[in-house]
């Protein structure tokens, strides 16, 4: 299971949705682009590429994931938004941590939180920063 879920997951409920319609991100929302986080110890890089119409494609090894992502428009914290993710599909393969469970319909909500630049931000459990992964760092625009 891809780390993100893993940081969410101690608060979140894995249940699986049902095609609920992506809800679109701002072109501009900070979130919008390619992001990058590297393992500590095993270097394995995990990209995250949200796009601004809901989707998103996460590559860990040899897993890709196809998600479906909700993103609160405007920060509830400075700097910092609430974001729920879906994996429509899970097209298999071992990722970064290990893992070769299939998350096809599992959901996870957790808080982003984007550093002063915003080209940096750290995937939070829950809003008190307690339960966080990164930092992921922004290497681009989505690729499509």
């Amino acid at each position: 299971m891809r780390p993100v879920a893993r940081a969410f997951g101690a608060v979140a409920l894995a249940a699986a949705l049902h095609a609920a319609p992506a809800a679109a991100a701002a072109a501009d929302h900070p979130l919008v682009g390619r992001w990058q986080w590297t393992h500590t110890g095993s270097g394995c890089v995990e990209t995250y590429e949200f796009r601004s119409d809901g989707t998103a494609r996460v590559t860990s090894l040899d897993e890709t994931l196809d998600e479906r992502y909700e993103v609160s428009p405007v920060a509830e914290e400075p700097r910092r938004y609430r974001l729920t993710m879906t994996t429509v599909k899970d097209h298999g393969g071992k990722d970064c941590v290990g893992s070769t469970d299939d998350t096809t319909g599992k959901s996870s909500v957790g808080y982003i939180e984007f550093g002063p630049s915003g080209d940096s931000m750290l995937f939070c459990a829950d809003a008190t920063r307690t339960r966080c992964m990164g930092p992921l760092r922004k290497v681009g625009p989505p690729l499509r």
